[in-house]
């Protein structure tokens, strides 16, 4: 497991300007209570890094698990090296998403102790879009994406009935809005104006693989964009 100078959980909201007024401040969504360990108080780029937003081009050799689209590079940038593990960090998301965020709105980008990234960016309260490790930012109140852990102790104490050692390869993840649910491994399910596409679920172990999942909501993005840059963060170059 990734010890907690390896992790991050950044916010800032979009200035006047989005994209073409970067850098963007930072600032981390945790609170900071120095233990005088490095491997406690520092975050991957420190607690306050400038986000650095540029065009990458397409993506290269692109295929079934490489979208061929248009990227921006995010590039954290350190400010206080004094508690940054490393003084820069980049990652990739299909321009088109970028290009979705408007003025005010919030976003948040963090990377797990299971070293997957989240990022989504809320409206006025309202989730526009979550894609990645998506248990790791907040998604508002409109729609609940989740590991259903109830149900699969249950599914896995049916199957320990024959077998005391079953286990699940990997976690599905639920959707619900409401009285509805959908429960999935994989695959795309439309919801309440949302699309949701979630490449995998959660696969478990140690440190374990975090779940991939892109939501959009489609009065404020496209979901082809969510959908890639999802894929991309599973590249991760």
């Amino acid at each position: 497991m990734m010890p907690l100078c390896g992790t991050f959980r950044y916010v800032t909201v979009v200035p006047e300007g989005g994209a073409q007024a970067a850098p963007w401040q930072m600032e981390s969504s945790e609170t900071f209570v120095p233990t005088g360990s490095p491997l406690n108080d520092n975050r991957l780029v420190g607690w306050n890094p400038l986000l650095h937003i540029s065009d990458a081009g397409m993506t290269p050799n692109p295929g079934p698990s490489r979208p061929a689209v248009l990227r921006s590079e995010l590039r954290l940038m350190a400010r206080d090296k004094t508690c940054a593990s490393q003084l820069t960090a980049s990652f990739f998301l299909d321009k088109a998403l970028v290009n979705a965020l408007r003025p005010g709105d919030v976003f948040h980008m963090a990377q797990s102790n299971c070293c997957g990234l989240g990022l989504s960016a809320i409206r006025q309260g309202k989730l526009i879009f979550a894609v990645g490790e998506i248990s790791a930012v907040p998604r508002g109140s409109s729609i609940q994406v989740e590991t259903p852990m109830d149900l699969i102790k249950e599914v896995q104490e049916v199957f320990r009935r024959r077998d005391p050692n079953f286990e699940f390869p990997e976690l599905p993840i639920e959707v619900r809005s409401g009285e509805k649910s959908s429960i999935l491994f994989d695959g795309w399910v439309k919801m309440d104006g949302y699309h949701i596409r979630v490449l995998h679920g959660f696969g478990p172990g140690e440190p374990g693989i975090p779940e991939c999942v892109a939501i959009s909501l489609d009065e404020a993005c496209d979901w082809i964009a969510a959908s890639a840059s999802a894929q991309l963060i599973e590249i991760r170059e």
